[in-house]
């Protein structure tokens, strides 16, 4: 409960309950401040680009998902995300996750949620 949960800024949104994320050489550079000049990010921000979870809410225009549904992805940073702040400043190593409808697919359901994250 310390960060808010995210809300739509977009109709192609997705609302994504994480329930794993994996760790890859950016987010390690991120958390050590070794990315400060090329991409300066306002605090609080959560870091991570990776996951697999549920999908509890979706935008207006999303076609390819309905809440419950099992999904992966990765976020895809744009320079959008570095001119505007509030459109993403969550990353994947939270609760939940707003990512667009283009980021995501859907989950295999033999593959494990921990193993999703990390394809």
């Amino acid at each position: 409960n310390d960060f808010p949960r995210p809300v739509f800024c977009e109709s192609s949104e997705v609302i994504v309950r994480v329930q794993a994320a994996s760790i890859n050489e950016i987010d390690i550079d991120k958390c050590a401040g070794n990315l400060k000049l090329i991409r300066e990010d306002s605090f609080p921000y959560i870091v991570g680009y990776d996951l697999s979870g549920f999908v509890v809410s979706i935008g207006s225009n999303v076609n390819r998902f309905a809440v419950g549904d099992e999904v992966f992805g990765c976020l895809t940073p744009t320079l959008e995300d570095d001119l505007d702040k509030r459109r993403r400043p969550y990353g994947t190593f939270a609760e939940y996750c707003i990512c667009d409808e283009s980021e995501l697919a859907q989950k295999p359901v033999k593959i494990p949620h921990e193993i999703a994250a990390a394809v």
